[in-house]
């Protein structure tokens, strides 16, 4: 999961990179393609120390 969110943040931040010249059409998608994957992640820890989970 964790290389999977890796991946997608690093295309995010590429594809945000290429269409910074469009302006912000161009770079929406690769925004959202590096946003979500942090959310979620950031979520997913929330989750895991207030479960108590976390070692």
């Amino acid at each position: 999961m964790l290389l999977t969110l890796v991946i997608l943040f690093g295309l995010g931040r590429l594809l945000f990179w290429l269409g910074y010249a469009s302006g912000a059409a161009g770079r929406a998608f690769g925004f959202a393609l590096t946003f979500y994957p942090t959310a979620f992640s950031l979520i997913v820890g929330l989750a895991i120390v207030l479960t108590g989970r976390a070692a």
